[in-house]
């Protein structure tokens, strides 16, 4: 689903926030949402991290204690040079570029914040002039 929260997940998740729960929800795209966004902050609050958080919530919870505790994984026990699944190591990079492109093009605010649906596109131009003068 859009969020990918599993069975198990969405009934721990709609437990906690004393919702109804049952699989077919998870297909209803504000609730799906709705989970996956309590579930990523409460792995946040957790873990305290963004990086921590991210693996956590694609490799699981306890994986990413066992990682932390590993010093083969991680160092200092408080971050992770070398996750050991490669989709929770993709998935976690994939989201923190993300991340910081779409910060770049919204560093003005949301189209809807400032009315001027322009800045993102002037932010566009030079978020690709900025990339083609890397080459």
């Amino acid at each position: 689903g859009l969020m990918q929260i599993l069975p198990d997940t969405g009934e721990w998740i709609a437990a906690k926030l004393e919702e109804d729960y049952h699989d077919e929800l998870l297909h209803d795209p504000d609730y799906n949402i709705k989970l996956g966004a309590y579930y990523y902050e409460y792995l946040y609050e957790y873990f305290g991290d963004e990086s921590l958080a991210l693996a956590a919530y694609n490799g699981g919870m306890g994986n990413v204690e066992q990682w932390l505790e590993d010093p083969e994984i991680s160092s200092d026990g408080h971050t992770l040079e070398n996750i050991p699944f490669a989709e929770t190591r993709d998935y976690v990079d994939k989201v923190q570029h993300v991340h910081e492109t779409y910060k770049y093009f919204y560093k003005d605010g949301l189209p809807n914040d400032t009315g001027d649906l322009n800045l993102v596109w002037e932010n566009y131009k030079k978020f690709i002039s900025d990339m083609v003068k890397d080459f």
